[in-house]
């Protein structure tokens, strides 16, 4: 088994929970701040009304557009400035975001919309403790946004406060008992510390609101792991993979369930079907490795482990070439 396992487990875990997070807030946001349009002159109203409708087609490049027009014609509004920060932060613009909310703030302060969105694009700029601060004013101005909650939860995490991110998911799902990604991100926790149980029921409630979720399969599977119940992981694992065939870290945690459960040839091709969608996936390289030299595959072994230290995993490489 690697040496590296047990960290392994621990960064796929928390990697997914902040992508499972932020896909969440993105969504939250950009259905729950989709404007009214208001009658002003008619060519205002014309350009607010397509960036509105090319939003709800699903077209964020083009409601980026109109939204421009609308800034550079001086007529935007804050509720305009927010929109176009949430259709930067969908195109990926997160700085250019993180100004269209800090507009929308210097002219409607007291809109906690507006903050929520503010924390997202600082999320996303790595500025946590701003983050923080802005989601604190959304929760002020209305405490019953539960996604405020979580996401300074997770901005907690990213400064390394795992307690504290605790109190907050569980602040969030006292707001809203059905914010799966908040169960999803405290079950991640759970699992962190090695509290399988609390883990399991969290991630249980979270596909129980959202069944498809296939980062939240993932998790599960890895508390069934840790429980040693490896026919649960293997079943979990496959239903990630079979939503995101593209998620190497599922083929990855699919083969350390299977080489633990002594299926030796079947992890050793899971470990290689992560490799072949990460090629830099140094923990695949080296779990695959270290199996083949215990099965006597010692040219190919030791190939893996080199390849391993080649991409800055040298302690199972070093060790067996000390050995020779």
């Amino acid at each position: 088994m690697s040496m590296t396992d047990h960290r392994m487990r621990s960064a796929r875990v928390a990697r997914i929970l902040v992508l499972v997070a932020l896909a969440a807030c993105l969504a939250a946001c950009s259905a729950r701040k989709t404007p009214d349009v208001a009658p002003v002159d008619s060519d205002v109203a014309a350009m607010r009304a397509k960036a509105v409708a090319d939003w709800k087609k699903g077209n964020a490049a083009d409601a980026l557009a109109a939204y421009d027009g609308l800034v550079a014609a001086g007529v935007a509004s804050a509720v305009d400035r927010n929109n176009r920060g949430v259709a930067n932060l969908a195109a990926g613009n997160f700085k250019a975001a993180q100004e269209d909310f800090a507009a929308a703030i210097a002219e409607a302060p007291d809109v906690a919309a507006h903050h929520f969105n503010m924390g997202l694009a600082l999320f996303a700029l790595e500025r946590f403790d701003e983050c923080i601060r802005e989601n604190d004013e959304a929760l002020r101005l209305d405490p019953k946004m539960g996604m405020a909650a979580n996401n300074r939860g997770m901005a907690w995490l990213r400064l390394n406060e795992p307690g504290i991110a605790v109190e907050d998911f569980t602040h969030a799902l006292k707001i809203d008992p059905r914010l799966a990604v908040a169960y999803a991100n405290r079950g991640g926790q759970w699992l962190q510390m090695g509290l399988y149980g609390e883990a399991g029921s969290d991630f249980d409630r979270a596909l129980k609101l959202d069944p498809n979720n296939a980062d939240v399969l993932n998790n599960r599977g890895v508390t069934f792991m840790e429980s040693k119940d490896y026919g649960k992981a293997v079943a979990l694992f496959t239903q990630a993979i079979r939503k995101r065939p593209e998620r190497a870290h599922y083929y990855f945690n699919r083969a350390l369930a299977l080489e633990r459960d002594c299926k030796f040839e079947l992890a050793i091709n899971d470990y290689t079907r992560a490799i072949a969608r990460m090629s830099d996936f140094a923990e695949a390289y080296a779990n695959r490795g270290a199996l083949r030299m215990t099965m006597d595959d010692r040219q190919r072994g030791l190939s893996d482990l080199e390849r391993a230290c080649d991409l800055g995993l040298c302690q199972q490489y070093e060790a067996y070439r000390d050995r020779m």
